[in-house]
Parts: C-alpha cells; sequence; structure tokens
C-alpha cells in the first residue's frame, strides 16, 4: 500500500509519513482461494489455487471469499483474472480504489502468491497488486498486514508492507523498499509469507521487503488491489491490471502448527526424526559452520531471524571452535570477534591452537556458545554442533591424547544436556579413520564423553564422501545416518536408505550455493541445489542441509548474500514437502509407479548438472505419488499405485507454484503419459508432477 506520490503529509504517531487522502485510504482487494488437503498423519493442510476461471461479482468461489468490511469494495473475476470495482472515493488530484476478499481456516504461519497482470504499466498513475496475510475483515474494520508493489518497472517503484489497525485510513509503515528493482511487471509472481512475527515479500522467488511485528497472532491470507491516478490520468477500468492466478498454502510447523517440541529423537521406523510430541521433523538446515568465532550476539540473531523467514529449522553444522586455514574469516587462534579465546591454558609444544589444554575451557567463551544456542531455539531452530571440526582440529586431539578427549566431551555434555534444542555432529571431511583406529578413537572419544553425561541428545558424524555408516565403528554412537557427496545425490541417499539397520538419512553436505568444490566438480547454481534437493526426498532422506559459501565462513559480504534464488528456493522445497506426508514416502527403486521416461542413472562419479535421471516416491496406503524430473520429458505413470482417482498437479521448484492438470479427478488404473509445460520459471526444465488421491472432506 505504497503511498510514495503523496506530497502532503501529515505524521502518525509511529512516525510513519503520509499525505492527507492518507485518512480515506481503503485496504486493498484482498482475494484467496483455499483448499482443503487432509494428511491424517500430519495434520490438516491448507493450499488453494485458482485461475480465476469464470464470471463472478463479488468473487465467493462457493462461498470461499469474504468481504465484511462495509467501507473496502468487493472483487471480481472475469476475462481470466481477478480485479477490484471503482469505489469512487476521493476527489480533486487523487482517485483511488481499494477492494478485498479474505478466506477462513488458516493457522497463523502462511504464504500466498499470485501471477501479476498489468496491461498497462506506468509512472503516471498508481496500480498496485497486494497480498494480504492474517487478516481479518468485520464491519468498518480491517486488521492484518498487506504485501504490495507497484506495477511500475521504473525509478518509481517500489515494494511495502503495512499493518491495518483497524478503521478505514488506520495504518503503520513497516518496510518501504523504492527503486526500479522493486518493480512488478505482467506476469512476474508477488508472493507474501509470514512465519511467526517475519513478514516477507518476493517479487519471483528474490526477497525484496521484510519486516518483523508481534501485533497480530491470527488472521486469513488474500490479494488487493488499489488504483490512484494523478490530475485525472489513467482512470479507466480496473481490467487493465489484476491477478491471472492465485495460490494460499499453510506453512506447517507439525500437526499443531508451533515451532517443534525440542529436542528431537528418532521415529519408531528408524527412517526419521520426531519432535518430543513425536511430530515428523523434516531437517531443513543452513551451515553456519564459523557462526560462534565471527559473529555478534546482536548479528546472530539478525542470521537466525533470516533463516527462519525462509523456512530454515536447523542450522548445521556449527562449529564449537572454528579456526583458520580452513575458515580464512576466523581468527588463527579460534577466538571470537571480539577475541575471547576457547581454552585458558596450552600444553608443552606451542602456543598455538594445536596445543590448546583442551581440559581447561574459557568460561567466558562458552558462555557465548550458550547465548548463540539460546538465539538458535528463539528462532524455533535445532543447532547441530560440531564439537571439535576433525579439518583443522585433529593435531589438537592428538597433542591432547584419549584421555582429555574424553574429558572435553564430558564437559559439553554436562554443559548442553538440558539445552533441547541440540544434536551432536562430529567429524568435517573426515577420512583419516579409514588409517585405523588412531584419530578414528580420538573423535570417539569426544563423543563418548558427551554420551555419557548426555545420553538423550542424538549424534552422527561426517566422513569425507561416504555416508557416517561407512565406518562400522560409529554404529553403537550415532542416531543419524549422514550423505556427504558431490556426485548426483540419488546413488548416496539410495545407499543410506538401503543399509540395515535402518537409520535417519539426509543430506549433510554437497554442492554449496554461489561455490565451486568438490569431485565431481560443479558449480552451486539454483539448478544444482534444486536437483540435490528433490532427488534426497525422494530417495529415502529426511531432510537436507544447503550451505552458502559467504555463510559457512561468514567471509565479507555475507549479509548481503543471505537472500539468494537458491535460498528462497530451498523455501519452496521446505514449503512443497511440509504439507504432505513426507515421512512416509518410499522410494519407487523397482520403477513400479513411474515406469517410462526416467532417464539415465547415474552412480558416485555422476555430476550434478549432467544427469538426467528421474526419482519418485510413494506412501505404502497408495494415497501419495511424488516424481522429480531435471528435464523435460514424458513420463509413465502406473496409475494404479493410487488408491483412489487423483488431483493431479505440476509444482513448479524454482518459483513455489502449483499448476493443475486438467482432467482431474484421474482414474487409478491403467497407465497415463505426462508431459511438463515446457520451461520452468527460471527458463529450465526440471518439474515435480504431484498426484493425490481423493480423500475425506
Amino acid at each position: 500500500m505504497a503511498l510514495s506520490f503523496r506530497t502532503q503529509v501529515t505524521q502518525s504517531s509511529s512516525g510513519c509519513a503520509r499525505d492527507a487522502i492518507a485518512r480515506f485510504r481503503r485496504p486493498v482487494l484482498t482475494v484467496l482461494l483455499v483448499a482443503w488437503l487432509i494428511v491424517p498423519s500430519v495434520g490438516t493442510c491448507q493450499t488453494y489455487s485458482t485461475t480465476f476461471d469464470g464470471t463472478e461479482s463479488p468473487l465467493s468461489e462457493r462461498g470461499k471469499w469474504s468481504n465484511n468490511g462495509l467501507d473496502w469494495t468487493n472483487i471480481r473475476k472475469g476475462q481470466g483474472i481477478a480485479y477490484s470495482t471503482q469505489g469512487g472515493s476521493g476527489t480533486g488530484k487523487f482517485q483511488y480504489d481499494d477492494s478485498y476478499a479474505v478466506l477462513s481456516g488458516f493457522p497463523p504461519d502462511q504464504e500466498a502468491w499470485g501471477e501479476a497482470y498489468i496491461a498497462k504499466p506506468s509512472s503516471g498513475y498508481i496500480q498496485e497488486l497486494e497480498v494480504l496475510l492474517r487478516f481479518t475483515s468485520a464491519p468498518h474494520n480491517t486488521t492484518g498486514y498487506e504485501c504490495f508493489a507497484k506495477c511500475a518497472n521504473d525509478s518509481s517503484s517500489y515494494v511495502e508492507i503495512v499493518r491495518w489497525d483497524g478503521p478505514l485510513g488506520k495504518f503503520t509503515y513497516l518496510a518501504r523498499m523504492h527503486g526500479r528493482e522493486y518493480g512488478l511487471k505482467n506476469g512476474d509472481i508477488l508472493k507474501a509469507s509470514i512465519i511467526g512475527n517475519a513478514i516477507t515479500v518476493y517479487i519471483n522467488g528474490t526477497k525484496k521487503a521484510q519486516a518483523v511485528d508481534d501485533t497480530f497472532k491470527t488472521g486469513n491470507p488474500g490479494i488487493g488491489q488499489f488504483l490512484a491516478c494523478r490530475n485525472g490520468r489513467g482512470v479507466g477500468t480496473n481490467t487493465d491490471f489484476g491477478f491471472k492466478r492465485f495460490t494460499a498454502t499453510a506453512i506447517e510447523k507439525g500437526a499443531s502448527g508451533a515451532m517443534p517440541a525440542y529436542p528431537l529423537k528418532v521415529s519408531a521406523n528408524r527412517r526419521y526424526l520426531v519432535d518430543r510430541n513425536n511430530v515428523p521433523f523434516l531437517i531443513a538446515g543452513d551451515s553456519p559452520q564459523a557462526l560462534v568465532s565471527n559473529l555478534s550476539e546482536e548479528q546472530a540473531d539478525r542470521y537466525f531471524a533470516n533463516r527462519q523467514s525462509h523456512g530454515f529449522n536447523s542450522v548445521g553444522w556449527m562449529n564449537v571452535v572454528s579456526a583458520t586455514p580452513c575458515y580464512p574469516a576466523s581468527h588463527n587462534d579460534a577466538s571470537t570477534f571480539d577475541g575471547i579465546r576457547p581454552f585458558t591454558a596450552y600444553i608443552p609444544g606451542g602456543a598455538d591452537y594445536a596445543h590448546y589444554d583442551i581440559t581447561k575451557p574459557n568460561a567466558a567463551y562458552f558462555a557465548r556458545l550458550d547465548c548463540m544456542i539460546r538465539l538458535a531455539e528463539k528462532h524455533g531452530i535445532v543447532v547441530f554442533l560440531d564439537p571439535m571440526e576433525t579439518i583443522n582440529w585433529l593435531p589438537t586431539l592428538r597433542n591432547n591424547g584419549l584421555a582429555a578427549c574424553a574429558a572435553y566431551g564430558k564437559y559439553l555434555g554436562s554443559r548442553y544436556k538440558d539445552f533441547p534444542n541440540v544434536v551432536w555432529l562430529h567429524g568435517n571431511d573426515f577420512s583419516f579413520w579409514k588409517n585405523g583406529p588412531g584419530d578414528g578413537g580420538l573423535v570417539q572419544a569426544v563423543a563418548k564423553g558427551i554420551k555419557s553425561e548426555d545420553p538423550g541428545h542424538l549424534q552422527t558424524v561426517e566422513l569425507m564422501l561416504d555416508p557416517s555408516t561407512q565406518d562400522p565403528t560409529w554404529r553403537p554412537i550415532i542416531s543419524l545416518n549422514l550423505a556427504y557427496t558431490y556426485a548426483a545425490t540419488y546413488a548416496q541417499m539410495l545407499e543410506c536408505y538401503n543399509a540395515a539397520p535402518a537409520l535417519p538419512a539426509f543430506l549433510g553436505e554437497a554442492h554449496y550455493d554461489l561455490e565451486q568444490v568438490g569431485s565431481p566438480t560443479d558449480f552451486g547454481t539454483p539448478s544444482v541445489l534444486r536437483r540435490q534437493a528433490y532427488w534426497t526426498m525422494l530417495c529415502g532422506g529426511s531432510g537436507q542441509f544447503y550451505g552458502n559459501a559467504f555463510t559457512w565462513t561468514f567471509k565479507p559480504g555475507w549479509e548481503k548474500n543471505l537472500d539468494t534464488p537458491g535460498a528462497a528456493q530451498f523455501t519452496h522445497w521446505k514449503n512443497f514437502f511440509a504439507r504432505l506426508p513426507w515421512h512416509d514416502l518410499r522410494p519407487d527403486q523397482a520403477h513400479a509407479v513411474v515406469t517410462a521416461g526416467l532417464g539415465k542413472r547415474g552412480d558416485q562419479s555422476t555430476r550434478v548438472s549432467q544427469s538426467d535421471y528421474l526419482t519418485a516416491a510413494a506412501t505404502p496406503d497408495g494415497a501419495l505419488v511424488i516424481a522429480y524430473m531435471p528435464t523435460v520429458r514424458t513420463i509413465t505413470v502406473n496409475m494404479a499405485s493410487l488408491k483412489s482417482p487423483a488431483t493431479a498437479k505440476w509444482f513448479d521448484p524454482t518459483n513455489g507454484d502449483y499448476i493443475p492438470i486438467a482432467a482431474a479427478p484421474l482414474a487409478n488404473s491403467g497407465t497415463r503419459q505426462f508431459t511438463p509445460p515446457g520451461k520452468n520459471h527460471d527458463g529450465d526444465g526440471d518439474w515435480v508432477l504431484l498426484l493425490e488421491a481423493s480423500v475425506s472432506r
């Protein structure tokens, strides 16, 4: 609800500037379509998509929409778009229109997005498309959050977030971003989400604005439109702009809609993690390895808030200690940014980090670590802590010996046993275990020391380009199988899934965003990251760690590289699987579900970017089939694998959009061919096919 074009200004109690006509400003038309998909084992999830077919005034969609505000006009649909009605309020220089409609029944965390239709973009008058979140509608009263962009692509463009506080014209600016890069063009996707108190606005998957506000805890999503003109120019029918299609969805955090109840534990079937209340926990992690040594508490809080806004529920891993040369932005004595060292003494032989006496921890340093873990907990994030990563710190463990390693582990276990949001992760490119029990025994002494004081927290280990279970001596210690590969991830993930006895498996390290490392080599483009992520989940995975070239070391420029396309598409991945019974999926290894169009399966030497292999999975009850294809092709699905007639959608992993497939419901018999609708929004060829059997509503 940007009012940037106004010049006569009054000052509100919140300090937000606006012109006098703002007192008459009406909240934008809000329209949202929501379908109710019931997943018995996960809870109720809401998602609704529409292409605004037909004609309707006001928009109702069989009672889905309402507008009880009285002072605000209604949305209509026709000509394939949703558009607003001209209210005629305002005289003189400004003419404008506001309309809205809202849904019901959504949990507090929600997102919505729509494709913009803009027939006559112009900087000479104001056209805004808007997404509403946690919105309520009552006679002469509306509350909630309005996220909007101007329908122009020049210096007059903007993206803004406003909080509506009740009566007509009473609102507060929360974020105002102006400039050409904030414009909305025909065909763009405008999206907004709210998680906890973090409100974020995106255009085409790129974050444009964010605000934090605790005022409203409940309400529903929607869309809106606003029209204002200067000197009478540009006045016309409101069908000049609108939404061509729209989707809204709940962002699920377990069945209750609450943050996970830590600590985590292994599920009864040993395939995934659950929280304290047995709610399945999808690992959605970042890898801020050097956070403790490089960030202040204020910086860490901002980092965790940002990651929470993207849907991250984990950070893994985070080193207890970090030093150069592996972490070039850290200090060579592993001290914090303000000079606090992790240990207070040295053993004979030197005065460098390799000769720290690890039985002499510095209370001030570990108090800083305590704070970082609690900040993560505040944002609903579990921390995978690496007690002593093994690229830099193996010499330290060797110099200290087994007894000191065990004592250090006992110290950590005793100190952090009552921190609910902790998982222990050992190693870091750890390959020396292959040389015999020496180095492996030192790392395991730390792990066993932790376990002796803290048997409740889970543990895992990162071995160099192998799953954790490759070293059998770790099996009595660990509860999670961490996959580490730079090859096409389906190869190692299926190896983990087929290992016996079963352990929850997740992708702990692969190609990082904005970085080229590893063998086989690949640059961490969004396309590479998507393939890794979707292959993982459809090969029995229980989640993944994303990584970013800037935030694993926190090198200069990291704050400007948080909201990358890769991070935005990670959010789409998280939200796609979170609303589904992902934990019940079984890999289609025998190709009994998708029978043709599979592509070529690679191995541990296959580059991610070069593999076109399709992975698919289905639930044993026949309720759900998912297939991910890296390239456009026709595939054949055995429809008898579904328990009842099914709805079908294409999911675009680049922008989170769902495209319904016509002729639904589809018969659950015989075979059927499916072909994606051309290139995805990013111009790549990867798509996800989603088939859901009909259920009682």
